[in-house]
């Protein structure tokens, strides 16, 4: 028998990103607030990359563009890392996503940049940013209680725009670890 919540509009989408590590905190989260909702009512939608599937919400490890996209637009909210692009797919689809950055003492990435540039988003009134799973579940349990989503309280302009796509290449830039060129100069440097 087929599960009546995957023919219901998506309420809320969550993403992790692609990066490499896995994000178990997130996804456990995301699936104990879906499994606590009437069976039938909500439609959880999480892509997971390299973290465990979820066990009650739908999971998909990658999502295209495009049908990512068609669930930003379809979502009453938005659940993230604190990934430049996702954020911003979020804003221009009018919804201020809940934003879990990724803790490197948790293994989740390599340093803190996520925590560093969700905390200037938090500043910007572009997220909502989450320290727990309580905030989580009681974020999600208001924003599905209210009339119509929370409005963004900031217009972005354009040059925002190009310039959290410039943050986000940095991150990945990041994420590679530094070149061998690099290494080289640092230890030269130390001498």
């Amino acid at each position: 028998m087929s599960d009546p919540a995957a023919t219901l509009p998506c309420t809320v989408v969550v993403v992790v990103g692609t990066d490499h590590h896995p994000f178990d905190r997130l996804v456990g989260w995301a699936d104990q607030w879906c499994a606590s909702q009437i069976h039938g009512t909500v439609r959880c939608v999480v892509q997971y990359g390299t973290s465990m599937p979820p066990a009650r919400a739908e999971g998909h490890a990658y999502v295209g563009r495009d049908d990512l996209l068609a669930l930003f637009a379809e979502a009453r909210a938005v659940v993230c890392h604190a990934g430049p692009s996702t954020i911003i797919e979020a804003v221009r689809h009018d919804r201020v996503p809940f934003v879990v950055p990724r803790a490197p003492q948790l293994g989740e990435h390599v340093d803190g940049h996520q925590q560093h540039f969700a905390e200037v988003m938090r500043a910007k009134g572009l997220i909502r940013l989450v320290r727990s799973r309580d905030e989580l579940v009681a974020g999600l349990d208001a924003e599905l209680a209210a009339t119509a989503p929370t409005p963004l309280a900031v217009e972005l302009p354009e040059p925002a725009v190009a310039a959290l796509a410039l943050g986000e290449q940095v991150a990945t830039l990041l994420d590679r670890g530094p070149s061998r060129r690099l290494r080289v100069l640092r230890r030269i440097g130390r001498r």
